[in-house]
């Protein structure tokens, strides 16, 4: 999750399979959806070495430039506990349907975030984040749309506005419901307000 050189937001997608050492590599690629056809492009590729379980490099190359980023976990994987168990929600959730987008949900035992890949109404890939300090399922967080800097470029802080809402609520670890509200803002166009049945796309995490 990035932003283009005209400071929108912007997201791009690597899969690959799993290292036999501490370094991964995997292509690039970005996607765009005519509305009824998604199209994929590669655009570079990205590696991630890891150094520990709290400390990764993320190195990349993008339309011929290239930067590297130290990193380590936004948030303890400490997992939500309900009905007298700790559940693991966390992971990469989409809709059935291919080419729709999906999003990247994290749930800890205090707080949850859910940042949502989308397409705008020009078929342009988006996202936008929602985060929340309550950790119980089925609360409602606002929808926020950020204008940033790109992935080789400087800028100011990046700012947001909020957009719309949205809210999930889990059956178990690999399935559930979300409903999306939300209206772009300009100079993206596009609006969304339905209910879709999600599963997810990852393994469950070890929950601690």
């Amino acid at each position: 999750y990035t932003f283009d050189e005209d400071g929108q937001p912007a997201w791009y997608l690597a899969a690959g399979p799993e290292p036999e050492g501490n370094v991964w590599v995997a292509e690039l690629e970005r996607f765009t959806n005519n509305g009824s056809l998604q199209q994929s492009t590669p655009v570079g590729r990205v590696s991630v070495t890891t150094l520990s379980e709290q400390d990764n490099i993320f190195s990349f190359v993008l339309f011929g430039e290239q930067g590297s980023d130290r990193m380590t976990p936004t948030s303890p994987s400490i997992c939500p506990e309900f009905d007298g168990s700790k559940t693991s929600y966390t992971g990469l959730w989409s809709r059935p349907e291919v080419g729709v987008g999906g999003a990247s949900v994290l749930v800890n035992d205090v707080s949850q975030g859910y940042l949502h890949y989308i397409y705008d109404a020009k078929g342009k890939p988006v996202w936008l984040l929602g985060a929340s300090n309550n950790g119980l399922p089925g609360a409602e967080v606002a929808l926020m749309q950020f204008e940033g800097y790109c992935a080789v470029c400087t800028g100011v802080t990046p700012d947001s506005q909020e957009v719309g809402v949205f809210s999930m609520n889990y059956t178990d670890e690999l399935s559930g419901a979300w409903n999306l509200d939300y209206m772009l803002a300009t100079p993206l166009a596009g609006s969304i307000k339905r209910e879709d049945s999600v599963s997810k796309l990852t393994v469950p995490l070890v929950c601690q």
